[in-house]
């Protein structure tokens, strides 16, 4: 979490996300599932959020 000025940054680790990712590819077999859970096993730390900007 950062603030600065008028906006806060907010990010969280994923690697629950991407466990549940993992093993919803290797039980459907979908090609899709499989591409997405590849790409994610190729990061490591990897973080997810959302940026907020105060209304005036």
């Amino acid at each position: 979490m950062s603030l600065a000025g008028n906006q806060l940054t907010l990010t969280f680790d994923i690697s629950k996300l991407m466990t549940i990712v993992d093993r919803l590819a290797s039980f459907s077999g979908n090609s899709t599932l499989n591409s997405i859970n590849s790409m994610l096993q190729s990061y490591d730390g990897l973080q997810a959020g959302f940026k907020l900007k105060k209304a005036k």
